[in-house]
């Protein structure tokens, strides 16, 4: 993943705990990144039908 788009490391640890509800951060967090930083990406993919979600998350198919 990009440096820039790794998000803070207190989404994935709390008290050195991985925290209950960390992936529903992260997937917010990426979907943050993704409306500021591949939109335009991402829309010609989803135009072109090919793609699929797998657990919530963005999957790109390879045509």
């Amino acid at each position: 993943m990009d440096k820039a788009l790794k998000p803070p490391g207190e989404l994935y640890y709390e008290n050195g705990q991985m925290s209950h509800d960390w992936m529903d951060k992260f997937e917010r967090y990426l979907t943050i990144a993704e409306n500021k930083e591949i939109t335009k990406r991402w829309k010609k993919f989803e135009s072109s039908q090919k793609f699929h979600r797998i657990q919530g998350f963005k999957e790109i198919k390879s045509s």
